[in-house]
């Protein structure tokens, strides 16, 4: 019987070994090939991703990758069975987080992956504030999101993190149009922003707080039963 402890060191080597794509290239993802992906499990909950790597804004302007999202997307959406969808590579096309007709919402959208009766989750990283360590943003429709603020404040606080649950005062309501938050909203699903300090997700010092955040997430995704893996290697 696989204790959780072994579970989680597992869980977080899978996290570091899918994130290494994103890491390619000074963090502007492989060279070449799809620049997005979606891995369909047939969950009504989508977890997304879309700065794990550098990403363009307006005017020819690009901003840093939001560290180790990538890889902790698809960790987790593997561990629990629930579809991913993340940006793979910079490949100079606008943030998927500002255009609203970006081909990954286009595709989520086509496949009904993303509408009534889903659930959303878009993963964001954000700088260490003291005190802080996940803030929840709630949209352009904060009421539509109510309902997921007490299960995400609930899993985290769990696991010993400090949460603010509405990260309007913050600048971290995920409201602008072209956000997957706003978008997803839009769209007809329950959607929320989490934005996640720095000091859980960096792969740079040896800490606990990436499997607590691990836990945190499985927490959270319980509704849907975890897939059953074996220990051992790393599949990469």
């Amino acid at each position: 019987m696989v204790s959780e402890s072994e579970r989680l060191k597992w869980l977080e080597r899978r996290w570091i070994a899918l994130n290494g794509p994103f890491q390619e290239n000074g963090n502007d993802g492989p060279g070449q090939g799809p620049g997005w992906s979606i891995v369909d499990r047939g969950s009504s909950q989508v977890v997304t991703a879309v700065h794990g790597v550098t990403h363009a804004r307006a005017l020819g302007k690009s901003k840093e990758n939001d560290a180790n999202t990538g890889g902790l997307a698809l960790a987790v959406g593997e561990a629990a069975g629930v579809t991913t969808a993340v940006v793979l590579r910079n490949d100079g096309r606008e943030d998927a987080n500002s255009d609203p007709d970006h081909p990954l919402k286009r595709e989520l959208s086509a496949r009904r992956l993303v509408g009534r009766g889903t659930t959303l989750f878009d993963l964001h990283g954000m700088q260490d504030r003291p005190g802080l360590d996940i803030v929840v943003g709630l949209g352009p429709n904060p009421e539509s999101a109510l309902s997921l603020v007490e299960q995400v404040v609930s899993a985290f606080e769990a696991e010993g993190f400090r949460v603010d649950s509405d990260g309007r005062s913050r600048g971290l309501a995920g409201a602008r149009s072209g956000t997957m938050t706003s978008w997803a909203q839009r769209s007809g699903a329950r959607a929320v922003q989490l934005e996640i300090a720095l000091r859980n997700r960096t792969f740079l010092v040896a800490s606990d707080r990436r499997r607590r955040l691990l836990s945190g997430f499985l927490r959270l995704l319980a509704q849907v039963p975890p897939v059953d893996f074996e220990l051992g290697s790393v599949p990469v």
